[in-house]
């Protein structure tokens, strides 16, 4: 393939700048886009800022490969063999006692619960175009080479309703909350629901640097007859579905000799016994 004049320009303006050694957060960032042409996206993370993700002596590198064209949407993910290459290939451009960590984005999926009026009957068609357009709008990176993803992004409630609102398809919105499923340092899993925030800004926020929010397939929208408020709802179990947002494990997560002992009006609860997975 042929090297525009201006692809020429950009890399050796930047070959002059890094001198093929990756010093800075930026200097590990451009070899690796440099080097790899099937990335679209690389964020360096360090452990100033980052102390309670990063160690000191260590850098991570979150890369996102390029995207099929015209696909539809998927969570792209570097192959291990692609981590091995990018590691062993930063590492040999910086200083030996920096360990370099390469590594995907962490996906956090957003679920919208809402009430909705719309201007047609044909209320499949439409509930469909609003999941695409929800989904252009949380993730416009997926279809296009010039966004990048915002990685430890955030959303806020009030820029999800003005979004929705002025759509051309939508009469009347109300009752909206935006739940997400994150993990912490210790894997455990973390739902959040913007209905029971009691600040007022009802932000989500990605848990990690390398955080992605991304819209969920399984929104919890109802169609509305007629204009009427509607305060947002918490989301609870039964707003769930087995096998498709609610997994349950069928292994106790407590042998037998390590059942507590309790009293005999005292029943086990739940989550003593089993554990749950929600994919929200």
């Amino acid at each position: 393939m042929v090297e525009s004049e201006e692809v020429f320009y950009a890399r050796t303006s930047e070959t002059l700048r890094h001198k093929n050694r990756s010093i800075s957060r930026w200097d590990f960032e451009r070899m690796a886009l440099g080097k790899f042409d099937w990335i679209s996206q690389a964020k360096c993370i360090g452990h100033t800022g980052n102390e309670q993700f990063v160690n000191k002596g260590e850098v991570y590198l979150v890369a996102i490969p390029k995207t099929a064209p015209n696909s539809r949407f998927y969570e792209p993910k570097l192959s291990p063999d692609d981590i091995r290459q990018l590691e062993d290939f930063l590492q040999s451009t910086c200083n030996p006692f920096v360990r370099v960590i390469v590594r995907n984005p962490s996906y956090e999926y957003v679920r919208i619960k809402c009430k909705i009026m719309f201007n047609s009957s044909s209320h499949g068609l439409i509930l469909n175009q609003l999941q695409n357009d929800i989904l252009n709008y949380i993730c416009p990176w997926f279809y296009s080479e010039n966004i990048n993803a915002s990685l430890g992004g955030s959303i806020k409630k009030s820029d999800l309703i003005n979004f929705i609102q002025p759509r051309s398809y939508v009469t009347y919105l109300t009752g909206i909350s935006i739940i997400q499923l994150q993990t912490n340092l210790k894997g455990e899993y973390l739902m959040l629901d913007t209905a029971v925030m009691e600040d007022g800004d009802e932000l989500i926020q990605g848990a990690t640097p390398w955080s992605v929010l991304v819209p969920s397939q399984y929104n919890d929208i109802e169609v509305l007859k007629r204009e009427e408020y509607h305060a947002p709802e918490a989301t609870s179990f039964s707003d769930l579905i087995i096998g498709e947002n609610l997994v349950i494990i069928s292994e106790p997560i407590i042998s037998d000799n390590e059942i507590p002992k309790l009293d005999s009006e005292e029943q086990p609860t739940l989550e003593q016994a089993y554990q749950f997975t929600i994919k929200i």
